[in-house]
């Protein structure tokens, strides 16, 4: 849960940037893609994690 909190609040950080700024476009699906492939990530990563503990020699 804080994983996909920390990468939407930095989705929203740069989105916000290039709202301000016009470099860019402000895009709400960048914010849930980027939010939800964090939280993928994280469970491929802790599931690589208990793989690689549970064979290890």
């Amino acid at each position: 849960m804080i994983i996909t909190s920390v990468a939407f609040v930095k989705s929203l950080i740069f989105e916000l940037i290039q709202l301000i700024s016009g470099i860019g476009n402000f895009d709400i699906d960048d914010l849930i893609l980027n939010s939800f492939g964090a939280m993928v990530g994280f469970i491929v990563y802790v599931r690589w994690i208990k793989c690689v503990k549970n064979y290890s020699l």
